[in-house]
């Protein structure tokens, strides 16, 4: 039992109480087996019986913040009890650290709620992150306020111990504290959605001057008790540049998502931008896509149920979840005629205990009248940000620059002006030139020299290697340019409906502008036009050519619930609209019936990674889906990639959603394999209670739960041997439950289950890895598999690696079998193809081609020509390395989903060969 080593000091004997006060009371003698005063560490011997390992991990010296918890009998829980007798009860913390602080002291900073009374008898208390212990409470120092807590460090106890000291405290802790695991959470801006990490990024100023001590307040915000913080500041103060710059690089432990108010982008500077802008951050955190069609009603619901559901996810990995919103005295949901909600009114009145919203405005207006009066922010005080001279010249130079151009520049200086300003979205060089009709170096000249301190870039894609667009660098000066311009700004609008019309009447070609394909249709409807917005969102051929360049539908899907929800606002009564867009919804949803699960894997494996997950968002029946994403996850957890952790979440929770109601064994089947993909993706990723959970999912069914194991203490050996260990054990008893004498079980199950808990036992126990292989040469082996070809096939499979000389001897006894049995049963066989498909790739995989290609030809002679038989024959020739055959073959296949998922596993052949 670990404590503190004041707390036992000079002690003649130690007792310990086990469920104090309650039902089933023990108090045990104990025994100091070892302290270390420097440290404040002691360790206490009780004669329990077997109780589990904790195990341990270290924090990370980075610029991080930590969620922990700690449960203690402070002081301050003192009671009276019902017979009058006083006694403490139990207090269970949940706090945060901001892991630089107290560094020379070596302690952790635990930020707790503040109590009104004493912590005293809260020391010793083992203090977890992550499901590991990172130190024991040691002292609550008075100056730094009620609400802090001092941690001794369990990764720092190594460094004050002697070589001997270090021995006797690990020998007593039944663990070794060299290479503890880090608990601090894995970096989570892979999970920002990809086009709003973008947009961070051209929001962000690259370097932020005189900033230091505000981000040291924010990184204490965010590991702090305080669910709120308002900054406040005039125009051009830098409100913008800090909070966007700090979204962009959080501290670890600290997941933003993030929403900039602006009027200078069309369709960015209300609620309904907001919603749906949070539905996609929050969606890619918690895993899933958001919902395809939404009316704004349901749109909120899922905003709000992500948002908790987010929260709950990142809380998983002892993270912040922190909300950025920057802009709310622009906030357009209830001018101009608009009935919206508030951005203010959304925002959580009460936050998950790890969430915290960071809000940025100028002093005037105030807070909208829909922000009731128990709202956070009416309790939060705005913190007053001071412009810095950087900024204050900044602003200078941009407005006399915006005044020169307006009141008496050239020409093509005030065509960009006025373009920008009708467009209210990035124009890039290459779009002014086409709009004024002058050289693209003089377009660049301009907005790359003096003249362009009043735009700066900005852009919509995710697409790295495209070229930013030009907005006004300041809301103040879109505002001040639109004003001047008055009427003018007319002419330059029929512009770019004339420069939009001409790529719609050319097909929407590939050279499309970004802005003409996203920006103007936002414009429009921005506008009011929404005839013009509805003729966008319904034609065929844009939407074609935004599945080209994003790589599903799912954009302009949203673009038509957009249009058909500002449709509803405006023009209720209009039917003709609405109807249109209906059915344009209808028809793009369903054309990807025919999108093979197997295709966007073999996607990603060539490295086409944004396009594999829009199509595996895409895939229209769910269970596909699930398979489709899982394989991409797969791919994606072999390259390290946090985007796994979310795909394998959504694949889960589509067959957990759908548990019960599958169709047929085969759906069951295809669930169970998404469900152990999963787990060896979450496994792999660190998320090893998520991995445990979906294994226990999987049920041992002839195996699978203890394949699933197995393949779990593989994965996780790399960054946790003892778990790995522990898992391999599960996995083992599970495969007790298998040794049996049934042979009307699924024997290949259970081979493939032998095979993963004997490699996960490789580098554990080989001897007891051994009698595993045995096991599987034996059920090979027996005359009563002579019956099942496959089962021999797929024993050779399992020995390929361990035991390559037994698996070529198993290999040529499957051959000799599935030839026997194809001459008993002839074309009964036939139908059944995973089992030719598996037999004969098996055999392939071995080396044995020969024997593959003669028994492949066996099944052709008999099975014909349908289109079954034709997908057998293309994956057996593929195996056997005839790829002209296979091919000429898969050619001829004529139901097109059949046809793509062939050709999807003619390449996964090509690039994996036999260890796909």
């Amino acid at each position: 039992m670990l404590t503190a080593a004041h707390v036992v000091a000079s002690a003649m004997s130690v007792r310990v109480r086990f469920e104090a006060d309650r039902p089933g009371e023990r108090v045990l003698e104990a025994e100091v087996r070892f302290e270390h005063p420097p440290t404040d560490v002691a360790v206490l011997a009780v004669p329990l019986d077997e109780v589990p390992v904790v195990r341990f991990g270290r924090v990370g010296e980075r610029d991080a913040v930590l969620r922990c918890s700690a449960m203690g009998f402070p002081a301050f829980k003192m009671r009276d009890g019902e017979d009058g007798r006083p006694y403490r009860d139990a207090e269970h913390v949940h706090g945060t650290c901001a892991v630089l602080s107290n560094r020379r002291e070596g302690t952790l900073d635990l930020s707790v709620p503040p109590p009104d009374g004493s912590w005293d008898g809260m020391s010793g208390a083992a203090v977890f992150s992550g499901g590991r212990i990172v130190g024991i409470v040691a002292a609550h120092h008075h100056a730094d306020g009620a609400g802090r807590l001092a941690v001794s460090r369990a990764d720092r106890w190594a460094e004050r111990l002697s070589d001997g000291e270090r021995c006797a405290f690990e020998r007593e802790l039944s663990t070794s504290l060299a290479h503890l695991p880090d608990v601090l959470p894995p970096s989570r801006l892979g999970q920002i959605e990809a086009g709003y990490q973008v947009l961070l990024r051209d929001i962000a100023p690259p370097d932020l001057y005189g900033r230091d001590e505000e981000l040291r307040e924010l990184v204490d915000f965010c590991a702090g008790p305080d669910t709120y913080r308002w900054i406040q500041g005039r125009p051009w103060s830098g409100k913008t540049a800090l909070v966007s710059w700090f979204a962009l690089h959080p501290p670890r432990g600290v997941v933003p998502v993030s929403f900039f108010i602006t009027s200078r982008l069309a369709g960015q500077a209300d609620s309904t931008a907001y919603t749906e802008a949070l539905v996609h951050q929050l969606a890619a955190i918690v895993g899933r896509e958001p919902s395809p069609h939404a009316s704004p009603v349901v749109r909120e619901t899922e905003r709000r149920a992500l948002l908790a559901e987010a929260a709950e996810r990142v809380a998983e990995d002892g993270a912040t979840l922190l909300l950025v919103v920057d802009g709310l005295d622009e906030d357009r949901s209830a001018r101009d005629g608009a009935t919206g909600p508030s951005i203010a009114s959304l925002l959580p009145e009460r936050p998950p205990p790890n969430l915290r919203v960071l809000v940025a405005s100028r002093p005037n207006p105030g807070l909208p009248l829909d922000v009731g009066p128990g709202h956070p922010l009416h309790h939060c005080p705005p913190s007053e940000l001071g412009s810095t001279h950087y900024a204050e010249h900044l602003e200078h130079k941009a407005r006399y620059e915006l005044n020169k151009v307006l009141a008496g520049g050239e020409h093509l200086e005030k065509d960009i002006v006025g373009l920008i300003a009708a467009a209210r979205g990035s124009l890039r060089p290459e779009d002014l030139r086409e709009l004024t009709g002058r050289e693209l170096y003089a377009v660049r000249h301009r907005v790359d020299g003096v003249f362009g301190r009043i735009l700066r870039r900005r852009g919509r894609s995710a697409r790295p290697d495209e070229e930013r667009g030009f907005l006004f660098a300041h809301e103040t000066l879109f505002i001040a340019a639109t004003e001047m311009l008055g009427p003018d700004l007319l002419p330059y609008l029929d512009r770019i409906h004339a420069w939009s019309a001409g790529y719609r009447e050319r097909g929407w070609p590939p050279e499309t502008p970004p802005y003409v394909l996203h920006g103007y249709p936002r414009m429009v409807a921005a506008l009011g036009d929404l005839e013009r917005a509805t003729r966008l969102a319904t034609d065929p051929r844009r939407q074609d050519r935004i599945r080209e360049e994003t790589g599903s539908d799912s954009a302009a899907l949203a673009e038509i619930d957009s249009v058909a929800a500002a449709v509803e606002r405006a023009a209720p009564d209009d039917p003709g609209l609405l109807a249109a867009l209906a059915a344009a919804g209808v028809l793009l949803a369903h054309r990807n019936s025919a999108l093979p699960p197997n295709l966007p894997p073999v996607l990603a494996r060539l490295g086409q990674l944004r396009r594999a997950e829009g199509l595996a968002w895409s895939v229209y029946d769910p269970l596909e889906r699930g398979q489709a994403l899982a394989g991409v996850a797969q791919v994606l957890a072999e390259r390290g990639d946090e985007r796994a952790v979310g795909l394998a979440r959504e694949a889960d929770r589509l067959v957990r959603d759908r548990s019960g109601g599958w169709r047929a064994m085969a759906d069951v089947a295809a669930a169970r394999e998404i469900t152990k993909i999963v787990a060896v993706v979450l496994a792999g990723l660190g998320r090893t209670a998520e991995a445990l959970d979906a294994a226990d999912q999987v049920g041992n069914w002839n195996g699978h739960a203890a394949e699933a194991l197995g393949r779990v203490s593989l994965a996780v050996r790399p960054y946790d041997p003892q778990l790995a260990a522990e898992v391999a054990d599960r996995a083992r008893r599970a495969l007790t439950e298998l040794i049996t004498d049934d042979w009307d079980s699924d024997r290949a199950g259970q081979i493939r289950a032998f095979g993963a808990v004997a490699s996960a036992f490789v580098p554990l126990d080989p001897a007891q890895a051994a009698r595993f292989f045995d096991r599987i040469e034996s059920l090979a082996e027996d005359e009563r598999a002579a019956h099942l070809p496959v089962t021999t096939a797929y024993a050779a499979a399992e020995l390929r690696t361990a035991r390559p000389r037994s698996a070529l001897h198993i290999g040529r006894l499957a051959a000799a079998r599935a030839a026997a049995r194809l001459a008993q049963l002839g074309d009964a066989l036939s139908p059944k193809a995973e089992l030719r498909t598996g037999i004969v790739t098996a055999l392939a995989d071995l080396g044995l081609i020969a024997e593959a290609t003669e028994l492949a030809g066996a099944w052709q002679r008999v099975d014909g020509n349908s289109w079954r038989s034709l997908v057998c024959r293309a994956r057996d020739h593929a195996a056997t390395g005839d790829w002209g055959t296979a091919e000429r073959v898969a050619a001829l296949i004529d139901e097109p989903k059949e046809a793509a998922e062939t050709w999807a596993a003619l390449a996964e052949r090509a690039l994996l060969g036999p260890d796909r």
